[in-house]
């Protein structure tokens, strides 16, 4: 847009709290619901301040939106829903900006993606200072790096509904421990996107260390009975105690700014586990 977007909708919860970060709530005519949630949410408080709300989901409404009657739209195009939702506004004559997972998936790649968002809602000074904030964190982190001649095995699982899955090394998660000096374990196991994992398999992985996304704050509670399995008693992080909960706040494509505190906490367990 030309002009300055003051009336913002945002489709996804990780997109929302980049243009609240950028352009406060003033400017946002919606959010995503999980915005405001504290698990979910990287500025739930100005999040709150925002009254209208698109449910989560991959399926946004192009209707829904229209009504907000907007002058920018930012969405992830992850699913179909959304690429067809951003197709109808486009139509519709309303600027569209559509991100991608990957957009998310390193500080790196979420320092690039603040800069656009900030070109697309004019707040460029904002953004830059952001980005460049976050990177100087990350790379103060990346020099505390130890050399060590043992590189742990690192695998990231997930709790959807009752699945437990396995994360690829593209994501945030596992990336920031792979960044950390660990190695990944999904390689044995030929994983090259996120998939469903049975105790078999995590037996073959071997992992040093487990790390357990804390989804919604639930914690380790929803893997339980997936790690108390007797076979899986036997793996190098259980035999030694390498199994962490990393809230999904600080590590995964929706921490955004708090991805420093992530990444230290990674770079700890990695750390702990080299010199043992």
């Amino acid at each position: 847009p030309k002009e300055k977007p003051t009336r913002v909708v945002a489709t996804s919860s990780e997109i929302s709290d980049m243009a609240l970060l950028l352009t406060g709530a003033d400017n946002m005519a919606a959010v995503s619901a999980s915005s405001k949630n504290p698990q979910m949410g990287m500025v739930p408080l100005e999040a709150r301040k925002v009254e209208n709300t698109l449910p989560p989901g991959v399926n946004p409404d192009a209707e829904q939106i229209l009504a907000f009657k907007p002058d920018l739209v930012l969405t992830t195009a992850r699913h179909g829903g959304e690429k067809s939702a951003a197709e109808q506004l486009q139509k519709a004559n309303v600027p569209v900006l559509q991100l991608h997972t990957e957009d998310f998936s390193t500080p790196e790649k979420y320092a690039e993606t603040l800069k656009r968002v900030g070109e697309a809602l004019h707040e460029e000074d904002k953004a830059t200072s952001e980005s460049d904030a976050l990177m100087k964190k990350i790379k103060e982190i990346d020099d505390k790096r130890m050399d060590a001649d043992h590189e742990p095995s690192v695998l990231a699982l997930m709790a959807r509904g009752d699945k437990i899955m396995v994360m690829d090394s593209d994501q945030m998660l596992p990336g920031l421990a792979i960044r950390a000096g660990a190695k990944d374990a999904t390689e044995t196991l030929g994983i090259e996107n996120t998939a469903p994992i049975d105790a078999e398999k995590l037996v073959k992985a071997q992992p040093d260390i487990v790390l357990l996304e804390d989804f919604m704050g639930k914690g380790q509670a929803p893997f339980d009975s997936f790690l108390n399995n007797p076979a899986v008693a036997q793996i190098p992080a259980v035999k030694n105690k390498q199994i962490h909960v990393v809230p999904m706040t600080e590590a995964s494509g929706v921490a955004g700014v708090n991805l420093p505190t992530g990444y230290q906490k990674v770079l700890s367990i990695v750390a702990e586990s080299k010199a043992s």
